[in-house]
């Protein structure tokens, strides 16, 4: 237990936050793009709102012209499940750099595991379903599919030998600033605003 106490008082919660908020915009991005590329269309994702038009919040603005149709758009575009998913990845395969077709089975493997805990997660105890594999080859009770555990293998080496060490660089020149600790804080609170909107006070507030 003391051994436990003493690890938990060196370690370093600015970098665990410093992935988590990386890699959940780098997942924003990533979604975010992918369906711009194949439907030719922007979609709100993550914690990226747009609860309403501004036509609902100011009804003076007629709601047929350009500015009455514009969304109210508020949050972080973040996603944070690849937020989580780095963190799992960042501190449990990094011995595996060296080692990529190890690296990409666990990945795949380990990260196929959370994201079906997830999805049991969401739909029992948030009572809300965020994704569906259902139409996918290979998926299981539409949670988890194989296409999905393969993208996961990819991400887990693609973060192990390019990302990773590219953000902990980055992080070791400014994890001494105190604009930058007092930064992750802040962000953080607003973080837990928004996954509290999210997944308890609205589930439904991603329109698409």
């Amino acid at each position: 237990m003391q051994k436990i106490s003493e690890k938990l008082k060196t370690f370093d919660y600015y970098r665990l936050l410093t992935y988590l908020f990386v890699f959940s915009l780098l997942g924003w991005l990533f979604e975010t793009g992918a369906v711009l590329i194949e439907f030719n269309h922007f979609s709100y994702r993550g914690f990226f709102f747009a609860k309403q038009t501004v036509h609902y919040y100011f009804p003076q603005i007629a709601n047929d012209s350009f500015l009455g149709q514009l969304r109210l758009v508020w949050g972080l575009p973040m996603i944070d499940m690849y937020g989580y998913g780095a963190i799992i990845i960042c501190y449990t395969l990094g011995g595996l750099k060296k080692k990529p077709v190890q690296l990409f089975f666990i990945g795949m493997i380990l990260m196929s595991l959370f994201e079906l805990i997830g999805s049991y997660f969401c739909s029992f105890v948030l009572h809300h379903d965020y994704w569906d594999y259902t139409d996918k080859f290979m998926n299981f009770q539409g949670r988890i599919c194989l296409q999905s555990a393969i993208a996961w293998g990819v991400l887990s080496f693609i973060t192990i030998r390019w990302l990773k060490p590219e953000v902990d660089k980055s992080y070791e020149k400014v994890k001494e600033k105190k604009w930058y600790k007092n930064m992750l804080i802040v962000l953080l609170v607003y973080f837990v605003i928004c996954s509290v909107v999210k997944y308890i006070v609205d589930p439904g507030i991603i329109p698409s």
